[in-house]
């Protein structure tokens, strides 16, 4: 069973989803979605890109190499 919760929007933010979702034919909720999935996969991906690029210049505290 899919839960829902109510979600303030700016009145434009909410203009744009309205006709987003009739120019698609997708729903409001699907929109949503979809939009917050992509940019947590981007922000996932840009933070393991970030942890990858780091340089450690010294062992942590306690623990071997």
């Amino acid at each position: 069973m899919t839960k829902y919760e109510t979600l303030k929007l700016k009145k434009s933010t909410l203009q744009a989803l309205r006709l987003l979702s009739a120019l698609t034919g997708k729903s409001m909720v699907d929109i949503i979605d979809n939009f917050v999935s992509a940019e947590l996969r981007k922000a996932v991906d840009g933070a393991n890109a970030s942890l990858q690029d780091e340089v450690i210049t010294e062992p942590a505290a306690g623990k071997l190499p």
